[in-house]
This record gives C-alpha cells, structure tokens and sequence, in this order.
C-alpha cells in the first residue's frame, strides 16, 4: 500500500479506537479547512480528500488491521487489499468516477 492512512491523521501506526480516529480526522481538517480557506488551491484539496480517505479506512477497526498489516510487510491476499482501497476511496457509500479511475 503506498498511502500512509496513520501519518496522514499524524498518528503513529498502531491500533486506535473509532472514536480517538474520529477526533484526529476533525482536527486535521479543520486545520486543512482554514488554510483553503486562506490559501486555497487544487493542493489542499487534494490533502482534504486524503485525510478523508485514511478517516473511511481508519474508522473501521477491521479495514484499520488490515491497512496496518500491508504497511508492516505482513503478506497479504490480493482479494482484500482491493476491497481495502475500494472501501477507503467510497464517499458515502459512493465511488466517483475519479476513484474508479485510480483503482
């Protein structure tokens, strides 16, 4: 996996509660929204929609194993580490053409 979920929330890697990845996702994009709102450009968004995606595959503690096993090294079946990208990059239950097209 070549995105780092964990550094982008600034947690080391590491199990957390939904609710303690919760918090680390509001304030990072907080912090993101007010320097858009500041700065803006197509960079922070891209930032925006990152955290975005570590906070979809975080929250759940089961995709958040899964995640942490592919950044250890630990070998993984290739079935679910494409169901694992998959339910990083769904928006509320939704998978734009975008993402599709990065899968």
């Amino acid at each position: 996996m070549s995105r780092d979920y964990f550094l982008a929330l600034g947690l080391e890697r590491g199990e957390y509660a939904p609710a303690e990845i919760e918090c680390h996702y509001q304030l990072a994009r907080k912090r993101l929204l007010d320097e858009a709102a500041r700065e803006g450009g197509p960079i922070l968004w891209r930032k925006l929609d990152c955290i975005h995606l570590a906070y979809q595959v975080l929250r759940d503690s089961r995709l958040q194993a899964r995640h942490l096993a592919a950044l250890t090294g630990a070998p993984i079946d290739p079935v679910p580490a494409f169901r694992l990208r998959i339910a990083g990059a769904l928006e509320d239950g939704l998978l734009r053409h975008s993402r599709r097209q990065e899968l």
